[in-house]
Parts: C-alpha cells; structure tokens; sequence
C-alpha cells in the first residue's frame, strides 16, 4: 500500500479532499487529517501536531494561501504579508521534505473579482514567491490556480471563492494526476 497525505485549508478539506479516493488506485490510501488548516502559520502548527500520522508518507500534498492572502481583517492588509507567508511556507517544505521527497503544492486558486475579500491580483504575487521559493528546494508544482481559473464562472460557488461540485471534480483530477505522476 502506498500512502498519500492531504494538507491545506477549505479548498482540500471541503473540496478535492473530499472526492480524491475515487481518482486514485485501490493500493493507495489517503490519510488528512479533518481541521481546516486555514492560512500558513496554522498549516506549521497542525503539521507539527500531526507528525505521527504523516511519518510514512509516500507523497504529501499541501495548499494554503487563500486566508494569508485574505483582506478579511477589515484593514486592508492581508492576513500575512508575503513576505510571512513565503517564510512560513519555506518551514512547511522543509518539514514536509524530511518526511519525503515527494512533496507537492497546489497553488492558491483564484477567487471571482466580485470577492470581497481576496483578489486575483494578490493571489498571483503569492504564487509567483512561493513557487519560486518551494521550486528550489525541489517541491512539485501543481498549478492549481491555473487549472480553475480556466473556467472561473464553472467552478467557483456563489459565495466567490470555494469550489462548487464542477470545481472540484476539476481540482481532484489535477491533485490526483500530480500525486500518480511522481507515486
């Protein structure tokens, strides 16, 4: 049995994560743990907590950045400057690398321009640093952004940013093809 670990906010635990098994082989099993791991800094944390349950991984994938990149405070600043976010997600590669050498990352995925909260602008920033960043250290890209933003209006629910049944059909066939790639 091959093992495949999920991390990240909403957009696993609510989306992709939610439907995975069905795109991968009966010989894998997927192990996420059920919190929403929200922005990066939680995302270190709840790895930290977990690190008995992600021991003999196979392959990890993660995602986080909707909530760091997020405006939601109500001061017009995000979450965590991408400067944090990018430092935060340099600790989570390097942990999750001593776990394995298959570690993926999905990028944050785009949200509608009619988002209160978040924006497509901010949200390429953060993916152009972080995957600069996690590049180096030889983590896998799935471009996940790119994948929803190709149809937006089929994808995204009405709230503007988390996927509806179509998007996350469309995310699960992305992850599961990036986790069979390298498994």
């Amino acid at each position: 049995m091959k093992k495949v670990v999920l991390l990240g906010d909403s957009i696993r635990l609510n989306g992709y994560g939610t439907v995975i098994s069905k795109y991968l082989p009966k010989n894998v099993t997927v192990y996420q743990h059920e919190a929403n791991d929200r922005f990066s800094k939680n995302l270190l944390v709840a790895i930290s907590l977990d690190l008995e349950n992600l021991k003999d991984a196979d392959v990890i994938h993660f995602n986080a950045g909707l909530w760091d990149s997020s405006l939601m405070i109500g001061d017009n600043k995000p979450i965590s400057d991408v400067k944090e976010y990018v430092n935060n997600m340099s600790r989570i590669a390097d942990i999750l690398l001593k776990i394995t050498p298959k570690v993926i990352f999905s990028t944050i995925t785009p949200n509608k321009s009619t988002h209160k909260d978040n924006s497509i602008k901010t949200t390429m920033l953060y993916n152009k640093k972080v995957t600069k960043m996690l590049v180096k250290k030889g983590v896998i890209i799935n471009d996940l952004f790119s994948v929803i933003n190709e149809d937006i209006d089929s994808y995204i629910c009405e709230d503007n940013l988390h996927l509806n049944e179509k998007g996350i059909k469309a995310a699960a066939e992305s992850v599961s093809k990036a986790i069979l790639k390298i498994l």
